[in-house]
């Protein structure tokens, strides 16, 4: 490895070049133990974010008792993420070219914390408007988070550990969906005295808003925008507009995606559903095929080095991927009868 103290020749400055012409302008490749911090910070932001995702939607009759809204309005709470989300996902790719990976999460961050605030003046009957704009103020804050985490380990991890820091950064995600939901579902009662519930809305959201506020402020003073020097050498060509662009375009191919798939799982479904063995039979066939086809997917992109191809198989995997919540809430469901649906979908997620 060939060193230079160097820093302005990295390959910011030039996005074109070859491996072999980066070797030669002696770039410095160094990995850094801060690359940990930067990870957890991100987890914490991540977790913290998603604590809201179903948090209304978790206890829907707390919510129309409390709120006096329909069913409808309370499901939205939850849509309203990807009504905000999936358009704003260009814009987030072009702003994070523009400012980088701090200033971005940074801009999530406050979203995030401004959204569980407002969600604290929200605790009146009449105030469901303002508890639907904190969740679509938070819905803006993932166009700023959820797509980090393949940055995030393009910018501070070696090869050998993107793959395993992207995994964790996502996992938190889901981890935070989780924890939202048994939150919401141990914190409101369900009661039928409208003072109860309240009194539960309240100590959640500024639960929430304290975990918001923590995680913005470590990311103001410990997060860094990416370290002096790249972690290999092939993160030094892949760390260029071209394919930071490219990553925001898969990120948005999977939210995309995976909602036909939802919807196709559902249909099929309701089809079986009148022949007990053929909708038993939904349940472990379905899962089965669409993870190995998942997995052939996956191990073809590690071979063919190809952007087109790449986009396909995110489509084909998204698609996939959207299916698998269905089936398995519907087999949650059954399966646990006669259970509430709201704790074995707390636990699935």
């Amino acid at each position: 490895m060939v060193i230079n103290t160097d820093s302005s020749s990295k390959v910011n400055q030039s996005s074109s070049k070859t491996l072999s012409e980066f070797q030669n302008d002696f770039v410095k490749i160094k990995i850094y133990k801060k690359r940990y911090l930067a990870l957890i910070l991100y987890c914490f932001l991540t977790f913290s974010s998603h604590l809201q995702f179903l948090q209304y939607t978790t206890i829907p009759t707390q919510v129309k008792n409390f709120y006096n809204v329909n069913s409808f309005v309370v499901n939205l709470t939850g849509t309203i993420w990807y009504v905000v989300y999936i358009p704003g996902t260009f814009l987030a790719s072009s702003i994070f070219q523009r400012i980088g990976l701090r200033n971005t999460l940074i801009i999530g961050s406050i979203c995030n914390t401004a959204s569980t605030v407002l969600k604290c003046f929200s605790v009146e009957s009449t105030r469901f408007w303002l508890t639907m704009f904190g969740q679509t103020l938070v819905g803006i804050s993932e166009i700023f988070i959820l797509s980090i985490p393949p940055i995030l380990a393009l910018t501070w991890f070696p090869k050998s550990q993107i793959s395993k820091a992207t995994g964790i950064g996502y996992a938190f995600t889901l981890i935070g969906v989780s924890f939202g939901s048994l939150i919401a579902s141990f914190t409101v009662p369900n009661s039928n005295d409208i003072t109860d519930i309240g009194n539960g809305f309240l100590k959640m959201f500024l639960f929430q808003a304290a975990l918001s506020g923590l995680s913005l402020l470590l990311t103001l003073f410990l997060f860094e925008n990416e370290p002096p020097y790249f972690p290999s050498e092939e993160q030094a060509i892949a760390a260029t507009s071209k394919s930071k662009q490219l990553a925001g375009i898969v990120n948005f191919l999977f939210v995309a995606t995976s909602i036909p798939g939802s919807i196709v799982a559902g249909l099929l479904l309701d089809c079986a559903r009148k022949n007990s063995f053929t909708y038993f039979r939904y349940f472990i066939v379905l899962p089965l095929l669409l993870y190995t086809i998942m997995f052939i997917a996956f191990a073809s992109s590690q071979f063919v080095k190809n952007e087109a191809y790449t986009l396909i198989i995110a489509s084909m995997i998204s698609l996939i991927d959207g299916t698998l919540p269905v089936i398995s809430y519907e087999f949650g469901g059954e399966a646990t009868n006669p259970l509430p649906q709201s704790i074995t979908a707390a636990i699935q997620n």
